[in-house]
């Protein structure tokens, strides 16, 4: 299990890709490497002024990309701190508790384990099945 760690993460690209999502990929701001979150496994946001939001937003990791050392979130919009997330601009900071959960099962490499996998989600729940899916792909 990774250890649990508290990270500034400075944000590289806020890509609204409708009214509802925006995709944020963020670096840790000190230029470590991002941690080894699995598949599944989520983040708690602090969502920076916004004074209403006392609570840190679960959001789950939608992909790790290693070559570009950024953990991706997709974030709905869905409310006072989402929305915040959802507005904020390249260059700005977040504290990010992570990784948080257990993850993904991932079926064990044997000669009945199917060789085509489906992956279905909805909504924001789709969000996980990117970096899971590539995880598979990765085993074979």
């Amino acid at each position: 299990m990774a250890k649990k760690t508290i990270t500034d993460f400075t944000i590289k690209s806020a890509q609204h890709l409708s009214e509802a999502y925006t995709l944020l990929k963020l670096t840790p701001t000190d230029g470590t490497e991002v941690t080894t979150a699995m598949p599944g496994q989520f983040v708690q946001v602090a969502v920076p002024d916004a004074p209403n939001t006392f609570l840190r937003r679960p959001i789950s990791v939608n992909f790790i990309d290693r070559s570009d050392n950024t953990l991706w979130l997709l974030v709905r919009n869905a409310g006072e701190g989402t929305s915040r997330l959802c507005g904020m601009k390249t260059g700005e900071h977040l504290n990010i508790i992570l990784p948080l959960g257990n993850g993904f099962s991932m079926p064990e490499e044997n000669n009945s384990t199917p060789k085509r996998l489906l992956l279905v989600g909805g909504g924001v729940g789709v969000a996980p099945l990117l970096y899971l899916g590539h995880a598979l792909a990765g085993g074979g």
